[in-house]
């Protein structure tokens, strides 16, 4: 069976009776959410031993049959989980099929992959995993669907929040799932069952690298310079990795390309902006206002070149590139590198 990622919780006692489950998916922090809720509800169901392989293209499948036949004298039941790091190829598929076909009622496979596409889900090993299993395809909820989304993870990890905080986390985090789930397991962990004010929010959102990058999305869209140089130096001095801030970048770009598309399709500027949070709006407004296309088509070149910087691939420092791009997005032009920066 194909279950949505909104009804596995609902469908937990169906699935741990199956003997496969597969979810596919490119969001990290709904992947593992989903998987955990599996495994645990797994292990509480009987005497189960675990096994986890990360699947990569020089992966011993021998491992898999090996384990699959013994059994440890202190478990009747196995539990193996395999965390694909690319996508399965043709003959991945075949050496799966092979293995999951020969499984038992001792056994659990459960399986994370990437996003899969409309063709490899018509691949004939996952038609067998819907058939005889389950498949969870994850798609992150959009920003009308995020509230909703926050609210129920909140309620599973007993976060007692209004519905103003609802809107808050939302609006700060929107697309930053590993964020808001850190946020709420800091509050299940320290005020479980407590009402959750914005100030306790506040609070743990200012010593969380993730919020303080989000708020670089704010100075970016509004061009404030000053405050674009204060975050991007303070992540830099506390060892944040710069991945984080550079996929700020990539999102607030890919954002405004999305809204210049619809423009020149005909859209209004206010069309144009229906996509994001009525609180959000201004800050838009302003950097469309600001922006242009051949503009926005060079910043996601240097986002490019902070890429291939952070992988080494660049003889740039990233937080150079990320500095230069930040202050481009922004309308200013960043002094040589080597010379001192003053606001």
């Amino acid at each position: 069976m194909r279950i949505a990622q909104d009804f596995v919780t609902k469908e937990l006692p169906k699935i741990i009776k199956l003997p496969y489950c597969v979810i596919a998916g490119d969001e990290p922090a709904l992947m593992l959410n989903t998987e955990q809720k599996i495994k645990d509800a797994i292990m509480n169901s009987g005497e189960y031993e675990r096994e986890v392989f990360d699947v990569d293209n020089k992966f011993d499948w021998s491992d898999i049959i090996n384990t699959s036949q013994s059994l440890s004298l202190f478990s009747t039941q196995k539990l193996i989980q395999l965390r694909f790091t690319n996508k399965p190829d043709a003959k991945t598929f075949k050496i799966l099929h092979e293995c999951l076909d020969k499984t038992n009622p001792d056994l659990f496979y459960l399986i994370t992959t990437p996003k899969l596409d409309s063709n490899t889900l018509k691949n004939k090993t996952l038609s067998m995993v819907e058939r005889n299993g389950c498949l969870i395809t994850i798609y992150p909820p959009d920003h009308t669907k995020l509230p909703s989304w926050i609210q129920n993870r909140a309620n599973e990890l007993r976060v007692n929040l209004s519905q103003e905080s609802v809107s808050f986390i939302a609006a700060h985090n929107e697309g930053n799932f590993l964020a808001i789930e850190q946020l709420l397991n800091q509050l299940s962990f320290l005020y479980e069952h407590q009402q959750i004010s914005n100030e306790m929010i506040a609070e743990l959102s200012s010593e969380n690298s993730n919020f303080v990058a989000f708020d670089l999305s704010s100075a970016l869209l509004t061009g404030d310079i000053s405050r674009i140089y204060r975050i991007i130096q303070g992540l830099r001095s506390e060892g944040d990795v710069p991945t984080l801030v550079n996929w700020v970048l990539q999102k607030e770009i890919a954002t405004l390309q999305k809204m210049y598309a619809k423009m020149d399709a005909g859209a209004t500027i206010e069309m144009a902006l229906n996509d994001v949070w009525q609180n959000q709006k201004p800050l838009y407004r302003s950097a469309l206002n600001r922006m242009n296309a051949n503009r926005l088509r060079n910043l996601s070149s240097m986002v490019v070149q902070i890429d291939l910087s952070i992988k080494g691939q660049m003889n740039e420092n990233p937080w150079n590139a990320i500095m230069r791009t930040a202050f481009a997005f922004a309308g200013k032009r960043l002094l040589p590198l080597s010379a001192e920066i003053k606001l």
